[in-house]
């Protein structure tokens, strides 16, 4: 078992070497109030990218207090310009707001890198047509 376990993660990690898996948590303004979430990215060589992402407001009022808004779904991103330590990405972020709504949001992301394995970015877009403002930092895995 061991065994088998060691030569499918050493195949496992030759395969995705010229690959990342990012993840990160951030928070954005919308027009619904700030949000607070997290994404795990699968990020090819040239830096395209598909992952789940997950985010939801947080209600401290009274009877509300919990998740507000919860909006989850894929994410999609493309390189527009790609660069050692900034780069400019193209975001499609589709999915469900409280489980009954199809959002789609798209939006220009600004990708800083601190070191080769982490880094935060910035990024405007279009929600409920009105602008989007988010901040996030980031970790790749592999």
């Amino acid at each position: 078992m061991i065994k088998s376990l060691v030569v499918m993660f050493s195949i496992l990690s030759t395969i995705v070497s010229a690959q990342d898996i990012v993840i990160s948590g951030g928070a954005e303004i919308t027009v619904g109030g700030n949000q607070f979430g997290g994404a795990v990215m699968y990020e090819t060589k040239k830096a395209w990218g598909a992952g789940p992402f997950y985010q939801a407001g947080i209600s401290r009022h009274g009877a509300e207090k919990g998740l507000k808004n919860p909006f989850y779904g894929v994410a999609l991103q493309a390189p527009i310009i790609i660069s050692k330590r900034i780069s400019f990405f193209a975001t499609v972020r589709t999915g469900l707001v409280n489980a009954k709504f199809l959002v789609i949001v798209p939006s220009l992301d600004t990708r800083i890198d601190l070191t080769p394995k982490t880094g935060f970015s910035v990024g405007a877009g279009l929600r409920s047509g009105y602008p989007s403002f988010a901040a996030k930092i980031f970790a790749k895995l592999f």
